[in-house]
C-alpha cells in the first residue's frame, strides 16, 4: 500500500523535534512537505546512483538464508573487483537504506553488498516473527552470513572476498571467518566490539567525563545504574540504553552529535526502502530501542526479547576472558579502524 510520507517526516526525524515542539517550524515543514515528496527525493538519487558501466552490477533481490527471505544490495562498477561483504550493526540497525549518503567511492573499487539480515529492515516484511523469535541467536547469524557468502562468491564468480564488520556486525564476522578462513580476503572491524570488559570500560570512561563536567543530572542516574554492567534479567536493557544515551551525549556515539537522529533518518531517502517497507533500523526485535530517540530507554520490554537481546549482545556468554577477535585464524589477520575519538 502506497502512502504520501513525504520530506516533512524527514524533517522532523533529522532535527530530532520533540513533541510540542514550535508550531511555526512544524508549519514550515509542513510546507516544505507539499513541495517536495519523498519519491521525488529517493527518485533522484538512485538515478545519481545509477551504475552504467557494462562491467558493473547493481542488483537489489530477495534470497532464502535458512528458512527466511532475506535481501541483498549488490553494486559496483565492475564485477571483476572484489566484493565487500557488509555485516550491519544493531543487532537490528541495517545501513542498506543509509548507504546512499558514503557507499558511492567504494563502488569504484569493490562490488559492495549490504545484506539485511533476518527479521530486520527490508527482509522484516516478510518475516513470520513468532517463527523466527527463536531462532534470532549469534549461531543463527553466522549460520545466514555463510549461506551469504556461499550465495555472493557463487553468483558472482569469485573465489574469496573481503568482510566488513560494522559494530554489531563485529561478533559475526570474525566467527564466520573462523569457519571458513579460505573464503576471506581480509575481515575488516569497525567499531570493534571487544571482550566482557568492554561495558566496564565504557561506564568508567563516562563517569570520568560526566564527573569533570560536574553534570550533575548524568552522575545521578548514571550512579543509579549500578552494578554496571548490569547481570542478564530483567531491567538489563534498560541499563545498557541509558548508559548509552548519555555516552553519545559525551561524543562517545558519534563526535560531535548527542543523538543518533541523523544516522537513523538517512534510510528515509533510502532508494532501496519503499513505502511499504519498515524504517530500515526497525526489527520485531529491536523496535522499541529503535525508533525514535525518545523510545531509546523503553519503560518496558518483554522478558522473551530481552533473553535473546542479551544473548545477541554477549552479555551471557559463555566465552570466558575471549574477545570476537580471538576468533579469527592466523590466516587472516584482521583490520581494525579506530577513530581519534572513537571510545
Amino acid at each position: 500500500m502506497r502512502h504520501s510520507k513525504t520530506i516533512a517526516v524527514v524533517a522532523v526525524a533529522l532535527l530530532g523535534v520533540p513533541v510540542g515542539a514550535d508550531a511555526q517550524s512544524a508549519a514550515a515543514r509542513s510546507a516544505a512537505a507539499d513541495a517536495i515528496p519523498r519519491d521525488s527525493i529517493t527518485g533522484r538519487l538512485a538515478d545519481l546512483r545509477r551504475i552504467h558501466s557494462p562491467e558493473g552490477i547493481e542488483v537489489l533481490e530477495p534470497i532464502e538464508v535458512n528458512g527466511s527471505t532475506q535481501w541483498l544490495s549488490i553494486r559496483g562498477l565492475n564485477r571483476a573487483n572484489p566484493i565487500l561483504l557488509v555485516l550491519h550493526g544493531g543487532p537490528g540497525s541495517p545501513v542498506m537504506g543509509a548507504s546512499w549518503a558514503y557507499q558511492k567511492p567504494w563502488e569504484d573499487f569493490f562490488t559492495v553488498v549490504n545484506w539485511d539480515r533476518r527479521g530486520v529492515g527490508k527482509s522484516f516484511s516478510a518475516a513470520d516473527s513468532a517463527r523466527l523469535g527463536p531462532t534470532m541467536t549469534l549461531e543463527q547469524l553466522v549460520d545466514d552470513a555463510s549461506a551469504v557468502v556461499e550465495h555472493l562468491l557463487a553468483r558472482l564468480g569469485h573465489e574469496k572476498l573481503v568482510v566488513l564488520g560494522y559494530s554489531y556486525g563485529t561478533r559475526i564476522g570474525p566467527r564466520l571467518v573462523e569457519r571458513h578462513p579460505e573464503r576471506f580476503h581480509a575481515y575488516v572491524g569497525l567499531g570493534q566490539a571487544a571482550g566482557p570488559d568492554a561495558e566496564r570500560q565504557l561506564y568508567a570512561t563516562l563517569m570520568e567525563r560526566v564527573r569533570a563536567a560536574n553534570d550533575t543530572s548524568a552522575i545521578r542516574e548514571l550512579e543509579a545504574l549500578r552494578p554496571y554492567p548490569p547481570p542478564a534479567g530483567p531491567g538489563a536493557v534498560d541499563k545498557l540504553l541509558a548508559a548509552r544515551r548519555w555516552a553519545r551525549e559525551y561524543d562517545g556515539g558519534w563526535y560531535g552529535k548527542p543523538t543518533f537522529d541523523l544516522y537513523f533518518a538517512l534510510p528515509e531517502w533510502g532508494p532501496e526502502y519503499t513505502a511499504a517497507t519498515p524504517v530500515c533500523h526497525v526489527s520485531y526485535l529491536l523496535s522499541v530501542c529503535y525508533t525514535s530517540d525518545s523510545a531509546y530507554v523503553p519503560t518496558t520490554f518483554p522478558a522473551a526479547t530481552q533473553r535473546i537481546l542479551l544473548a545477541l549482545l554477549g552479555l551471557d556468554w559463555t566465552g570466558g576472558r575471549r574477545t570476537p577477535l580471538d576468533s579469527l585464524p592466523r590466516s587472516s589477520p584482521p583490520c581494525t579502524y579506530v577513530g581519534r575519538w572513537h571510545w
